[in-house]
């Protein structure tokens, strides 16, 4: 990974049928990956809406894991300080010498 790790994730993709046919997410067994070093990095900016006079925080968080690590878009992730994020998106960019990291756009969720 070429980023700087600043914690770890494991990374829960599996779901359960809620008895009454609705698909909800399986936090509660075992994780597909465990122990997953990851760069998070969290940022915000001050939003103007057109229908309010009230300014919003807008807060957005990225992440960066090792290139080829099983991480996809819907699938969620779990820190070591025991936050849940949920993966919006996963992209690498095109590296010429070295593999490049996978980014990951990211949002706090509660469960």
């Amino acid at each position: 990974m070429i980023a700087l790790a600043n914690t770890w994730v494991d990374v829960y993709r599996s779901t359960l049928d809620s008895g009454y046919g609705d698909t909800i997410d399986d936090n509660s067994g075992t994780p597909l990956s465990a122990g997953i070093p990851i760069a998070l990095s969290e940022s915000s900016r001050l939003v103007d809406r057109p229908d309010s006079d009230t300014p919003r925080i807008v807060r957005t968080v990225t992440g960066r894991v090792t290139g080829g690590t099983d991480i996809r878009a819907g699938d969620r992730l779990r820190t070591s300080a025991g936050r849940w994020l949920l993966v919006d998106a996963a992209f690498a960019a095109e590296g010429v010498a070295l593999a490049p990291d996978l980014r990951l756009g990211l949002r706090h969720v509660t469960y």
